[in-house]
């Protein structure tokens, strides 16, 4: 039997954070379109103007602009105005993507395969209510260099994460290594513990808003691997939801909940939110319903 985890002490969730809980940004179809899927009135909408080839959309700002990444370059579709933006200083780099804001919304992570980095906005005076645009877009990137030396060793860097203090960085390596970064103590480890389970590399995953979890895949099923025990919960109830076949594309949205895609044996992909402390699952709508077969669809973190 798998041991047990040693859950965190409960203020961590009393404050109980949501992300996201609103509408989610849905990359989709034979196109990777942009579509963002409303839970309240079950309603999804595409965005077909941003173009095709869209990459981790993830909303932020007042705004209501949807963060992606599209064919090596990070932009943000303004839902108000129609039109799509770019931070140029982001997009000196080259093969940029996963966008992801802290909390605060004043650093954004993003990575390429060499190395992931910071884009820090300067300070700016507080916009008029009708800003739209500009603000956002004025900052400093910055690198980190031992993030970089790890992924020249293990096959680059494939996918990062944030915590929402934005003081710890997750990432994977090319070679399926999780490893955590600390940005304030300039602190690394790789978490040898994700490798002993499934199959024994990392796919994807997500950093809980506080920083204390990391979902990730590894094969076709789901763990959840908790930073200061160093211990996996293997998910049983997440993986075996309606008989699913393939669990992916973790999203948090409290520290406690996160969305889910589950693929189901008939075929369809259902969409999920699963309680890690109660070991439940609700099911939100199929997308094959909401959009159609035959299609790839990855969620926003």
């Amino acid at each position: 039997m798998a041991p047990q985890p040693t859950r965190p002490p409960s203020p961590l969730f009393e404050e109980n954070t949501e992300r996201s809980i609103g509408e989610i940004p849905i990359n989709a179809g034979p196109h990777s379109n942009l579509f963002y899927y409303d839970p309240v009135p079950g309603d999804m909408t595409a965005v077909y103007a941003a173009g095709p080839d869209i990459e981790n959309p993830s909303f932020f700002d007042q705004f209501h602009r949807i963060m992606f990444d599209q064919e090596g370059k990070i932009y943000a579709w303004d839902l108000g105005l129609a039109a799509k933006e770019a931070p140029e200083a982001v997009n000196e780099i080259a093969d940029v993507a996963d966008p992801m804001w802290d909390a605060s919304e004043s650093v954004m992570l993003f990575h390429n395969p060499d190395s992931a980095y910071l884009f820090v906005r300067f300070d700016q005076p507080a916009p008029p209510p009708d800003a739209r645009s500009g603000v956002w877009l004025q900052g400093q990137v910055l690198g980190f260099p031992k993030i970089a030396a790890v992924g020249s060793r293990h096959g680059g860097i494939v996918d990062a994460n944030l915590d929402d203090a934005a003081t710890e960085v997750a990432f994977i390596t090319g070679d399926g290594g999780l490893y955590i970064y600390g940005i304030r103590a300039g602190t690394l480890y790789q978490a040898t513990a994700v490798n002993q389970v499934g199959d024994g590399r990392v796919e994807e995953m997500a950093l809980c808003p506080a920083g204390s979890q990391v979902a990730f895949r590894s094969g076709s099923h789901l763990f959840l691997y908790f930073l200061q025990s160093n211990v996996i919960d293997p998910l049983p109830f997440a993986n075996a939801a309606d008989d699913a076949i393939y669990a992916h594309a973790p999203h948090w949205i409290t520290n406690q909940e996160f969305w889910v895609l589950l693929d189901l044996p008939d075929g369809r992909t259902l969409f999920a939110r699963y309680n890690w402390l109660t070991e439940t699952v609700r099911a939100a709508f199929f997308f094959n319903t909401a959009l159609g077969a035959g299609f790839q669809t990855t969620t926003s973190r």
